[in-house]
């Protein structure tokens, strides 16, 4: 539970805890900021300014709503450059925020080339601080850190000591990851400085913090708890509960590390009573589960076994809530979406207003000259068209993306009703029959129980990760980065993350991929498909099967297959495998269960590369699972 944060400008807090949904006090904001723009001028550098403090509002909490206001902000005509580098900052931000990295990288190389352009430090600092944190939560470290240290060395020739504390702070999180964690040290030791010079608490306590995160994976437990205590008291100080209720899970955790239990127990249950008067359920579900292994440490089974049951069942009504939320969600953001629009439509209408007044004083003062300024008025003419034309193209985008929008939540909608009740169901009457015959059930009865909520458990995670990766593709928010790649070490890269399971079911594997077997695709969308194919083999397989993986070359296509000697699939169910209107959900007498979603997602993702995916299978004799890739850039 040990958070280290990297911060993002002047952005200060713990980024664990931060709700992520706009709030009233935001809306009001954004309320009153829309009163400032309709008594601004719509050419006026104002204007662009107030548009881009409501993309500031909205863009921690809903990064669409953002970006519309933080393009509106630069389709304004102004002069003031430095304005314009920031809201090109600001808008790369926000595409941060949706995940569409190149979109966001792409944007703040603008901003960074007309600061670097204008001489503005602070749009160069923020500009290289949004590229470190970019490719720091992409893993790239050392393009992370050359881009941190540029914004050290921009601000501290400026001058403003809290943006060089974050910097330096940032710095330190990226050197950890490269580094180890002893060499990160120095650096967090160097902005506590700086933030205590400047009597900035809140950047010191954040501070400290990340130092006590050092030093316990140091298993400097004795430094890491001073540091924990010290960023507690601060944290008390300022009244900030949730960074409050973060440094008491720090110090339980470190205490059962210790194995300072009843430190431990005391610690965390600070933490729990936090969370429940703040309604922080998913560090009072940490915190229940914590307690668990603090009361199992001191052999309390009786307590452990409690907290454990606790755990479950608050995990289970956190699932449901989570589904509601999404359901909800989406509608949400489908109304949201639709008001934005019309603002946004009103918004443009009164630019159009404001040109036609312009324009009409114009024609009144080209009377007396009519003659020599004939070209001009055409021109204006010719400018009213093309603005319009352009405001009713945006129009008409906006209302297909809305339409797409709503197909993609009713798509989903269908889906989760039919895939997540079986699963769902399986769980609850598993936890259901075990808590009304636990205490008439043997060792090896509730171990076999325990066994099955496991394998239950995995089936939910995986169905979920593929809902989510499903999900991801419809929305085109999967990236798709084709390159050459080897897919013999693909083929082992999965292998070896499903080898418990192989194990488990004692199955035996050949792996018959040659080596330097190369396709031209993207390496991730082809791990999910191998992973989806390996996991639906094994879970068809008998006990001490066998399951073959093999590629093969013809002209211009290589073509991997996996085949099991499982169960089988019939001619009807092997017609509804691939397709979202079908429901495959068992295969022959099998006790194991699928959902459909794994070979859907697989089939968009084969497709996206240029390939095909298709089944060869006999019921009661196995299958075979065949999908090929180009071994080129057909696109050349």
């Amino acid at each position: 539970m040990v958070v280290s944060r990297v911060l993002r400008s002047l952005c200060i807090g713990i980024t664990c805890v931060v709700s992520c949904s706009i709030g009233r006090a935001q809306q009001q904001e954004v309320e009153r900021l829309r009163n400032e723009l309709s008594q601004q001028d719509s050419a006026s550098s104002a204007y662009a300014h107030t548009l881009l403090k409501i993309c500031a509002t909205y863009i921690e909490h809903n990064p669409d709503s953002a970006l519309q206001y933080c393009k509106l902000s630069l389709a304004v005509p102004h002069g003031n450059d430095s304005l314009r580098a920031q809201t090109y900052i600001k808008t790369s931000t926000a595409y941060s925020h949706k995940g569409a990295y190149d979109k966001s990288a792409e944007l703040v190389m603008q901003g960074l080339t007309l600061g670097e352009k204008i001489g503005d430090t602070l749009a160069i600092f923020d500009a290289h601080t949004n590229l470190g944190i970019d490719f720091f939560i992409q893993e790239e470290y050392e393009s992370a850190k050359s881009h941190f240290d540029k914004a050290e060395q921009m601000i501290f020739s400026y001058g403003d000591s809290s943006r060089l504390g974050h910097a330096i702070n940032n710095l330190g999180l990226v050197i950890g990851y490269l580094e180890g964690s002893e060499e990160e040290i120095p650096q967090y030791e160097r902005a506590r400085e700086i933030f205590r010079r400047v009597g900035n608490q809140e950047g010191y306590a954040n501070t400290v913090m990340n130092l006590g995160t050092a030093y316990s994976a140091l298993e400097r437990y004795e430094e890491a708890i001073e540091a924990f205590n010290q960023a507690l008291q601060i944290y008390k100080d300022i009244n900030y509960s949730a960074a409050e209720e973060q440094a008491y899970l720090n110090l339980g955790e470190t205490y059962l590390a210790m194995r300072e239990f009843k430190k431990g127990l005391e610690a965390t249950h600070m933490a729990l009573s936090i969370s429940k008067r703040y309604s922080y359920r998913l560090d009072e579900l940490y915190a229940i589960d914590l307690l668990g292994k603090i009361h199992a440490g001191l052999q309390r089974y009786d307590s452990a076994y409690f907290y454990k049951t606790k755990y479950g069942s608050l995990k289970d009504s956190l699932f449901n809530i989570e589904r509601e939320n999404i359901r909800s969600e989406l509608q949400t953001r489908y109304e949201t979406e639709k008001k934005e629009q019309q603002i946004v439509q009103l918004q443009q209408d009164s630019i159009i207003k404001d040109l036609q007044v312009r324009e009409e004083k114009q024609w009144r003062n080209n009377l007396i000259m009519l003659a020599g300024f004939l070209g001009i008025i055409a021109v204006l003419f010719y400018s009213r068209f093309r603005t319009k034309k352009r405001a009713t193209d945006m129009l008409n985008q906006k209302n297909e993306e809305l339409k797409e929008l709503n197909g993609f939540k009713d798509k989903l909608f269908t889906v989760i009703s039919h895939d997540l009740k079986s699963p769902l169901s399986a769980f609850s009457n598993l936890t259901r029959s075990l808590a009304d015959n636990v205490k008439h059930l043997k060792q090896e009865e509730i171990e076999e129980y325990l066994r099955n909520l496991n394998v239950s458990s995995m089936d939910l995670t995986r169905l979920l990760n593929n809902l989510l990766e499903w999900a991801l593709t419809q929305t085109g928010s999967i990236s798709y980065n084709p390159a050459i790649i080897r897919c013999d070490e693909l083929v082992e890269e999965v292998i070896t993350q499903l080898r418990p399971s192989l194990q488990e079911k004692k199955i035996v594997l050949n792996n018959f991929v040659p080596e330097k077997t190369e396709a031209f695709a993207d390496k991730n969308m082809i791990v999910i498909v191998l992973r989806n194919l390996l996991s639906n083999a094994i879970k068809f397989s008998n006990v001490g099967g066998v399951i073959t993986i093999f590629a093969g070359r013809k002209d211009n296509l290589v073509t991997l297959g996996v085949k099991d000697e499982g169960i089988g699939i019939s001619m009807e169910d092997q017609a509804k495998l691939f397709k979202a209107s079908g429901e495959v959900h068992t295969v022959g007498n099998s006790n194991a269960k699928g959902t459909g979603i794994g070979l859907m997602l697989c089939r968009e993702l084969v497709e996206r590369n240029g390939g095909n995916i298709y089944v060869e299978s006999k019921l009661g004799d196995g299958s075979n699972f065949y999908f090929s890739l180009p071994v080129t850039n057909l696109a050349k």
